[in-house]
C-alpha cells in the first residue's frame, strides 16, 4: 500500500512528502560541460607539448625517435623512386641544424626486383622540414650521400643497366 500514510493505528495519519528532487538544471549541466572539455583540451594539450619537447628538446640519442625516424625516411624516399626498387637506411643518428634536422645515415642501399644492390653508400645525412615534426610527417628536403657507389652499363642496344659500384 503505497498512499503515502503510516501505517501504525495508534499515530495520527500523517502525509509524507519526499523532499523535492535536485535535478541537474541547465546551468549546472553547461558548467559541467565546460569541466570536461576544459580538461580534455588541457590533457589534450599538454600531451602535445610532452611530444613536442621529445621531438626538440630530446631529439638527439633517443633510440625510440631514431627507429621512428627511420622508418618515416625510408617510407618518404620510397614514394619518390621506382616501386619496384627497395629502399633501406641501417642507422640514424639525429641532429638539429639551422636548415632543419639533420638525420646521420648509414648503410644507404637502394635494391632492385632483383634484390641485386643497385646503389650503396656508406654513410649521408637526410635533412628534414622541422616544421613538419609537428604533425608526425617527415619530409626530405636534401639529401647527401658519401662515397656513393654506383655502376651505370650502356648496352649494345643502348638500355642501362644500373648496379653497385667496385662489386658491393
Amino acid at each position: 500500500m503505497a498512499t503515502g500514510r503510516t501505517q501504525d493505528p495508534a499515530q495520527p495519519a500523517v502525509a509524507h512528502s519526499a523532499p523535492a528532487a535536485k535535478g541537474i538544471g541547465k546551468t549546472s549541466r553547461r558548467k559541467w560541460a565546460l569541466w570536461v572539455a576544459s580538461g580534455i583540451a588541457g590533457t589534450l594539450t599538454a600531451i602535445l607539448l610532452g611530444i613536442a619537447l621529445i621531438l626538440f628538446l630530446g631529439i638527439e640519442g633517443n633510440a625510440m625517435v631514431a627507429r621512428m625516424v627511420r622508418e618515416r625516411i625510408v617510407l618518404a624516399l620510397q614514394e619518390r623512386i621506382d616501386p619496384s626498387l627497395r629502399l633501406a637506411i641501417g642507422a640514424v643518428d639525429l641532429k638539429r641544424k639551422e636548415s632543419g634536422t639533420a638525420v646521420r645515415v648509414s648503410d644507404f642501399t637502394v635494391k632492385g626486383p632483383d634484390g641485386r644492390v643497385l646503389v650503396s653508400a656508406p654513410s649521408g645525412m637526410v635533412v628534414v622540414d622541422t616544421t613538419s615534426l609537428f604533425v608526425f610527417r617527415l619530409i626530405p628536403t636534401e639529401v647527401v650521400l658519401d662515397d656513393l657507389h654506383v655502376f651505370v652499363e650502356i648496352s649494345e642496344a643502348g638500355t642501362l643497366s644500373i648496379s653497385p659500384g667496385d662489386g658491393a
